[in-house]
């Protein structure tokens, strides 16, 4: 069974949402505050997850 959304930890949403653009070939990488989150190990909070990409690249898989 696949766990729901809203018992995900943030490390694992922040995977979901990641795999989820690749397969519409979309690549971002995870920054900011959710990042320093999960590489200190909880000791900073974060309530949002930043993700950075090439604006140019993903622009043409939005706009035809």
């Amino acid at each position: 069974m696949k766990k729901q959304i809203r018992d995900m930890n943030l490390k694992e949403l922040g995977g979901l949402i990641c795999d989820a653009l690749i397969v519409q070939g979309i690549h971002v990488v995870l920054s900011g505050g959710s990042c320093v989150e999960i590489y200190s190990r909880g000791e900073y909070t974060s309530w949002d997850l930043d993700l950075i990409t090439n604006i140019m690249n993903s622009l043409k898989k939005f706009v035809p």
